[in-house]
Order: C-alpha cells, then structure tokens, then sequence
C-alpha cells in the first residue's frame, strides 16, 4: 500500500526537472519499479559513437563504394552527419568539418585530435619514436579501423550524453548540487540568455535543442565559456554562483587543414617535446573511473589530458524521453581556482608564453610570415609570436613527407569575446589562401624571405597611413583620444591589402622569380583620400590634409637635419667633377639639362614650394598639372618639353624635379646676393646602388643598405615611384649624394630594361675594386 501511494504522488513537470532526484537515481531503485510495474523505462541515451551529430563534406574524388560502407547513406561530394565512429573510420573520405558555429568547430578538432593521438599511438613519450609513428600514419593516409573500433570498445557507454553514471564530458553531481535547470537555450550560446545579444538567434530558450546539437555546445562551453554567473552549485562547502572564464576564451586559433580530415587530425598531435612536463597519468576524462574534483583540477601532463582535461565549467544534459534531444541542462563552476597553466597546441603564443588574443580586425597576412617560419632579420624585425606547437612538428617532417603534405593550410577560428557574459563577442574563421609548405624556410628560403618583406612592406605602409591621419586630425585642433578616421582606415587598409599580398608571396611560380608588387603605398594614399574627403574641402581641413598626405608616400625623416644640397663643390671625392669625355654622345645630357631646369625654377621661393609640394601628389596616376606648368614657363628645350608633356614620362621626370626641389634646392631665401650652383653631372655609374655605396661609407650597415636596394630593384614601375620617396629621404638625411640625373635615365629606361638596370644597380653596390679597397 505504501508503494502504490507513492505512485500516485504528483510528479514534478518534465521541462523543470527531467532528471530523476534522490532514490530515482539509483539503479537498483530503477531496476526495482521498472521490472515490477513497468512504471520506469530505460534511461534514454545517445552515444556519439554511434549516433549521427558531426556534419562532414564527403571529398569529390572519394571512392563511391568505400563511402557508402564507411559512410553509410553519404555520396562523393556531399554535406552528411556521421558518427563520432565513422569520422574516424572514414576520415580519408572526409574533406572538412561542416560546423556552422566557430566555438563548436574549434572544440570538436580538439576532441578529435585527442582521439586521434590514441588511435595512432602518437601518445608514446619518445620523440624519435613519434616521429616514426607519425610519418608511418601519414604515408598510410588512413585510420586503422581496428584500432578506432577498439579503443572505442575500451570504454562502453562513456561517450553516452545520457543514462550512465559517467556521461560524456559532464559531471552528473550538478543535478543534486544544483539549486534548479536551466532551460535548454542556455546550453546554446546563440540563443538570448539574460543580457546576452538577442539578434543572433530568435529560438526561444524552452525550445529543445537536438542531441547532435548539445554534443557541439557541450564542448564549446567546456573550452569558450564565459566567467560570471551560472547556477548557483554546492560543493564541499563551496556555494557559488560565480565561474571562471574557458581555458580558450578569447582566443584565436591555428588548425591544419589537410586535403582530408585524416591529415588535419594527425598534423595537429603534438609532439612529446611540447607536453605538458608534469608528473601524473595523461587520461581523458572518459578514460578515468571518477569524477573531477573541482577544488582541485588535475594539472594536464600529456597531450590527451591537455586537449580534452582542461575545463572550468561543469555540466549536465537532461534528455528528453527518447534522447533525441537536451530538454534542460545545469551549467555551473567546475573549478574554484585558476586552471593549471600549459600552451595550447592550436594557439599563437606571444614572447611572454600567453596565447594570443583573438582580434577580429587583425588581417590574416600579418600572421602568415610568422606561421610559416619566414624569420627574414631585415624585414621582420623583432619577433614577437611564436607559432602554433603544430606547425614546428610540420616544418620538421621529411621532405619526402612534405611533398604529400604540399597542399596543407591553416585553418583560422577566432572568438574575440568579452570575458564575461552579455558583452561584445565576434566569431569569424577564414583559411589561408595558398598552402604553408612551400613558404618555409627549409622548402625554399627566398620565397620565405619574400613573405616576411612583404608583410614589412604592408606594415610600413599602414603605419605611415596612420601616422598620417593622426598628425592632420591633431593639426585640424581636434581631439586626439576621438580621432574619427583611424580605425576606419585602418579596417580599409587591411581589407584592401589582402588580395595584392597573396597575389604577391605566390607570384614566384613556375619561370617568374620576379616578385609581385603589391602597391601597398598606393592603397594607403587611396585610404588617406577615401576617409578625409569629408574634410579636405573645408577651411580647417584643407591645409592639415594636404600637408600630410605627402608622408603617407614619403615617410618624414624622423626629425633630422635636412642635408646639404649636392653641387659641383660638395660632390663626393670618388666622383669626377664631369662626364668623361668621349665622341659618343652623353646618354645623361637631356636629363642633365633638366635638373638645371629644375635648380632654375627652385631659384625662387614660389617655384621652389611648388615642386616640393608636387610628393604630395600620387604620380603613379600622372602628372600633377600645376608642377608641369611651372616647368613650362621656365622655357625648357624642345626635347626636355616633348618628355615633360608626354603621360608616359611626364611623372618620372616630375618625381625627380620634386625630390630635388625638396632635399637638395637651395632655400632662395636664405641665399642673399649668392648665386645657388646648379645640380653637378651625372655619372652614368651612380646609379641607385652606388648612393647605397656611399650610405655604407658614411656608417650605414652593408646588410641594411644591401636589403632596402634589393627591395627597391624587385618593384615594379608604379610601386617604385611610390617607394623612392621614403628611401630618398632616409638617405638625403644621413647626406647621402644622389645623382639625380642617372635615376632619372634609370626610371626612364625600367618598362623594358628594368632586369639591366638591376644589375647595374647591383654592380655598382659591389664594385670590382671593392675587395682590393678592403684588403688595403
């Protein structure tokens, strides 16, 4: 009688509280009613090994028959869910995980990663045995079926989510410890939850989330959960609502991505060198016989444990009647202290040893040098970030190896979050446009080298575009801490440098060895104009811009002396005072008259001021009108005015008569009743490479000059104009000559003698006398 009473108690409602409580929970309990009065059914149960909840892109060129026996119900080609079990099995079939959340994929590649650090036995501690497994997997190109089916076997019922008394990656105390459930949508980070943003998802909390969907969630809180408040939890007299934030929170990760999900997974194991140092048993938390103890969270010792072992919150699933899907769910501290450290092997560590924040404006190809190893000392400059643990066990594999491994990326899974729940977060996940193999520094040196230039060369140019814009928004009597134009532009910036820097670090195939030139001065002057036309037309900002704009192209020379003007009297002693004399005729004589052209429109102040004003201007888009008019009324030569007219060569020869008008005229003010000298000669041998020879001379280092010439030498026509600026003006303020009529000649001659004019520049760096002057 007393049994049948309590029978007919009023039962909880379902969506309250799902899981049984108190003596319900036991098993003997269970077996008891279920047997004699059939009141109990079975726990419902899903276990991700045999339970379909990872959507996969079947590869098109896989063998039709082996899907469908590995694959089951899947085509060539096609977007499918497969079982934990099957992804495995028939990873050599699977191009790539089709996970629509970024935190759900970049905690199920750590999931699987730690299954396949198991399967392959790439959990062995000795590094040359690691490395043999790894190069025998990997030339295999495939799981052993056996091995996955038996490890799976080790452990029954432990990748259930519900019905056992170890559930997959939860703690099934929190029911008891617990004050109430929460609604399924909690579990869904998407979903409105509090103060949490309501317009990325319009499902209301009490709707069920699916028992596939739950799995993905149930990582995600484990690695990207926010710190603040959850359920209210006692345990061993902790009684907090109050959490600590995910170990990946906040973070950007670096995943390989292979030509199938079979060579992600064994590309990502780390190495035994990269372990986690510490004493203790490396066990996954399905792989231990107790449960967690959250005052005292178990230092992660080895690559199983530190991919999978290292949570700060704790949670339960409450399923529905047939386990088809999560009905409420307990989310609530799973530690008290801070978690041990240990890095990554996914993420991007700076110097100090701390994973990299993720930053959702931060431009893919600012990383891509450090990625690949491309340490270029004269480009890269200081090296801050030291590269995923994945990527240094990639650049050591054998070159037979690499060859198969030629079409690896990195896959990029960022969530720059606010640390606490309810504030700002950005999810995005992008993939390197061209593989990494090819870029390292052991596969080709030059190409590497060239990576890191040209992410130099980007670097420089946003810097000075920045510069820029915050030296005319102060000038403009506006408030430095609101500068309305910097991120703006800086976001523009990147965006539009993304195309030219990829299309320049590939553009080394086949026969070409020529760099691509990215034009990143260009895009930086198109910015400047693009974010400050607003302004440039009114009275405040119309002096400010225009002043600054020149920099954005030819960078201030950090504030030092301006140099003294070549002339006859200050050339150099190595340089003859003229041409010598020949009966052929002088290849410098028309671009030797126009520079006295040029010193004769700067002998008076207004013409002068209109020449230097002319580096402002962007002469790779043709001459500006008003620096060819003063020219004009200065009454050049038939010859010099047909090349000052003409759109082809019209901006050379501006270009040069602006760079001497700034660096080396004479100031007709300062010169009283002395006659300014005109320009000296040219030599047809001081050429650009000579004027480094002399940066040398006066106290340049050799490395330094040599690198910033040869980056000048592999640019194209447009990009050179729009770098010489710069490097005329790091030169001229060490007082550097330069011989502008041989540039001049030079810049005329590059459309079609651009591979001479190189060498003559390198000839005249290394002169044939230079090892007997040494020597002496």
């Amino acid at each position: 009688m007393i049994v049948f009473a309590f029978m007919f108690l009023p039962l909880r409602p379902t969506e309250r509280r799902p899981a049984a409580s108190g003596l319900f929970r036991l098993p003997m309990f269970r077996q008891f009613f279920g047997e004699r009065f059939g009141v109990l059914r079975p726990p419902p149960s899903f276990s991700v090994m045999s339970s379909p909840c990872i959507a996969v892109l079947v590869r098109e060129d896989a063998d039709r028959e082996e899907v469908a026996d590995l694959l089951a119900g899947a085509a060539p080609g096609e977007v499918v869910r497969v079982t934990v079990l099957q992804a495995l099995v028939g990873a050599h079939l699977i191009a790539d995980l089709q996970v629509p959340h970024v935190a759900v994929e970049a905690a199920l590649r750590r999931f699987l990663t730690a299954l396949a650090v198991r399967v392959t036995g790439l959990d062995t501690p000795d590094e040359h045995e690691w490395e043999r497994v790894q190069e025998t997997a990997l030339l295999a190109g495939r799981f052993d079926a056996d091995a996955v089916t038996g490890y799976v076997g080790r452990f029954p019922g432990r990748f259930d989510l519900y019905g056992t008394p170890m559930p997959l990656l939860q703690d099934p105390r929190l029911a008891a410890e617990c004050t109430k459930a929460s609604p399924p949508g909690r579990l869904a980070m998407t979903r409105p939850s509090g103060n949490t943003q309501p317009w990325r998802s319009r499902v209301p909390q009490e709707v069920p989330v699916a028992s596939a969907d739950a799995f993905g969630w149930l990582l995600a809180w484990r690695d990207y959960g926010p710190c603040g408040m959850a359920a209210l939890r006692s345990h061993g007299g902790e009684s907090t609502k109050s959490s600590k934030a995910g170990p990946n929170r906040r973070t950007v990760s670096y995943f390989p991505l292979g030509e199938d999900l079979f060579t992600s997974l064994v590309l990502g194991c780390p190495p035994p060198s990269r372990w986690p140092q510490l004493p203790g048993e490396d066990m996954a938390p399905w792989e231990r016989e107790e449960l967690p103890d959250p005052l005292a969270p178990v230092a992660a010792c080895g690559p199983v444990s530190l991919l999978t072992g290292r949570a700060a919150h704790a949670v339960q699933l409450a399923p529905g009647a047939d386990g088809a899907e999560t009905t409420s769910c307990w989310i609530a501290w799973g530690t008290r202290t801070d978690l041990p450290v240990a890095a990554d092997p996914f993420t991007m560590t700076t110097s100090a040893g701390k994973a990299r924040l993720a930053n959702a404006s931060r431009s893919l190809l600012r990383d891509f040098d450090a990625l690949a190893h491309a340490t270029d000392v004269s480009a890269s400059g200081k090296v801050s970030s030291v590269p995923p643990v994945w990527l240094s066990a990639f650049a050591g594999l054998p070159p037979k190896v690499l060859d198969v491994l030629s079409g690896v990326r990195v896959r990029v899974l960022g969530c720059q979050q606010a640390a606490q729940a309810g504030g700002m977060e950005h999810w995005w996940a992008e993939t390197t446009p061209v593989s990494i193999a090819p870029y390292l520094p052991s596969r080709d040196p030059q190409r590497s080298a060239l990576v890191s230039r040209t992410r130099k060369a980007a670097e420089d140019a946003a810097k000075a575009l920045g510069a820029a814009l915050r030296a005319a928004w102060r000038d403009m009597g506006s408030n430095p801490k609101q500068n309305a134009w910097a991120d703006a532009a800086d976001a523009a910036f990147w965006d539009r440098a993304e195309a030219p820097f990829w299309a320049a670090v590939a553009g080394r195939d086949g026969e070409d060895d020529k760099p691509a030139s990215p034009g990143f001065r260009r895009i930086a002057l198109q910015v400047y104009d693009a974010v400050t036309a607003p302004q440039a037309a009114t009275a405040e900002g119309m002096d400010p811009i225009a002043v600054h704009r020149r920099s954005v192209i030819s960078p201030p020379s950090s504030g030092r002396r301006k140099a003294d003007p070549v002339t006859v009297d200050s050339a150099p002693s190595s340089a003859p005072t003229t041409p010598p004399a020949s009966d052929r005729p002088n290849p410098l004589e028309v671009f030797d008259g126009f520079l006295r052209l040029v010193a004769k429109v700067c002998s008076t102040p207004g013409g002068r001021a209109r020449l230097a004003d002319g580096l402002a201007c962007d002469l790779t888009e043709g001459a500006p009108f008003h620096v060819v008019e003063a020219l004009l009324d200065a009454a050049p030569s038939t010859d010099i005015r047909k090349r000052i007219v003409d759109p082809q060569q019209a901006r050379l020869f501006i270009l040069i008569a602006c760079l001497y008008a700034f660096h080396d005229a004479p100031n007709p003010r300062t010169a009283g009743e002395r006659r300014p000298r005109p320009p000296r000669p040219g030599f047809l041998r001081h050429n650009l490479g000579w004027t480094y020879r002399e940066a040398v001379n006066r106290g340049t280092r050799a490395g330094n000059a040599r690198d910033a010439l040869l980056s000048l030498a592999g640019l194209e026509l447009d990009d050179l104009l729009l770098a010489l600026p710069g490097a005329i003006s790091q030169l001229r303020s060490q007082k550097v000559p330069v011989t502008w009529s041989v540039l001049l000649r030079d810049l005329t001659r590059w459309p079609r003698h651009a591979d001479a004019i190189r060498l003559e520049w390198i000839h005249a760096f290394h002169p044939a006398t230079a090892s007997k002057e040494n020597a002496a």
